[in-house]
């Protein structure tokens, strides 16, 4: 999640630089730098109480078998994510084995995923002059475009793995435009 802010964060950065907006260029930086920060504590954090994931990030790449003695405790599920010009691919891995599920191609996923972030910036871009009633109305649209997308997104991506969806801790290998979403707010 805090990946999926710095990368919407950094997008911002790019607006308000081709826009000229000097001052909100400023905060925008200090919240980057805020959420690098953030970032680099959660990683010390996650080293400190999965020693397993830390001997894991030393090692370098590791093999299928590797992370499943290694990474993956008897709750956990990793799902990777490979974006393909014809087809695309979710690898759904526990510690009892490896599924792996055909997805839609490149231009299905990332229309979808399109869709899904253009609903959630209807509450980044207001219009410059714009009523209480008709802002109420603009967001209440948007919130129902964002269930409806993300259920759809959700269902896409995640629904081949549903039956394991269950365990508490997911570590998602993102791809390509999977990288902008929060996988947190699609699997709701």
């Amino acid at each position: 999640e805090l990946a999926a802010n710095l990368a919407r964060n950094g997008n911002r950065q790019a607006r308000a630089r081709a826009a000229g907006v000097q001052s909100e260029l400023l905060e925008l930086e200090k919240e980057f730098h805020q959420l690098a920060r953030d970032l680099e504590t959660n990683r010390e954090a996650m080293k400190q109480a999965n020693p397993a994931f830390a001997a894991a990030l030393r090692s370098g790449v590791l093999s299928w078998d590797e992370i499943r003695e290694r990474v993956l405790g008897p709750d956990d599920l990793l799902l990777e994510f490979q974006v393909g010009q014809q087809a695309s691919y979710l690898w759904a891995g526990t510690r009892d084995g490896l599924e792996v599920h055909r997805l839609p191609a490149r231009s299905v996923i990332d229309a979808m995923v399109k869709r899904f972030v253009a609903a959630i910036r209807v509450h980044e871009n207001r219009p410059p002059v714009e009523t209480t009633a008709a802002a109420r109305k603009r967001i209440e649209r948007a919130d129902a475009e964002i269930r409806a997308a993300g259920q759809e997104l959700g269902n896409l991506l995640l629904g081949p793995a549903a039956k394991q969806l269950s365990r508490k801790r997911w570590f998602v290998v993102p791809d390509e435009n999977l990288n902008a979403l929060s996988f947190a707010a699609v699997a709701s």
